[in-house]
C-alpha cells in the first residue's frame, strides 16, 4: 500500500496492552480496564530494538472512593509505584513518571484497588521517542 492509498480519514490509533510504534514514536494506549484488588495488567508488552524515551499518564476513568496502585515494572522489576488516595477528581493528580525504556525490555503497567475488591475503570498511556531502531 502506498501513502496514496492511505484514506486522510485513517488512523492507526489503537488501544490494548502492546507497544505500537508510529515511526519514531512509540506509544501504549490501555483504554479503559477493569481493576480490582488483584493486580490488573495495563499494559504488558515488549519493547522493540531502539531506546524509547517517554512519560506514562495515569488515569482513573471515574470517580471513586477507593485507593489504587499503580505500578511501573521493567524485566519484572518495579521502577516505580505510586497510591492515589480516592479518585474525588478522576485523576492520580500530576504524576507523570518521564521513563527510558531500553530495547527490547519487557514493560508491565498495572493497577490495583488496595481499598476493597471494587472493580472501578483505569488507564494509561505510555508515550515517548524512539531512538536507535534497526
Amino acid at each position: 500500500m502506498t501513502a496514496a492509498d492511505v484514506q486522510p480519514s485513517a488512523s492507526i490509533a489503537s488501544i490494548g496492552t502492546s507497544i505500537r510504534y508510529v515511526g519514531n514514536w512509540a506509544y501504549a494506549y490501555s483504554g479503559a480496564v477493569d481493576a480490582n484488588n488483584d493486580e490488573t495488567d495495563l499494559i504488558n508488552s515488549t519493547s522493540g530494538t531502539g531506546i524509547i524515551v517517554g512519560e506514562v499518564n495515569f488515569n482513573y476513568l471515574e470517580v471513586a472512593t477507593e485507593d489504587f496502585t499503580f505500578k511501573l515494572y521493567l524485566n519484572d522489576m518495579v521502577i516505580y509505584a505510586y497510591t492515589k488516595d480516592q479518585a474525588t477528581d478522576a485523576s492520580p493528580g500530576n504524576w507523570f513518571p518521564k521513563i527510558i525504556i531500553p530495547p527490547l525490555t519487557k514493560v508491565k503497567i498495572t493497577a490495583q484497588n488496595i481499598t476493597d475488591t471494587t472493580a472501578r475503570e483505569m488507564a494509561v498511556a505510555l508515550t515517548g521517542r524512539v531512538y536507535g531502531a534497526d
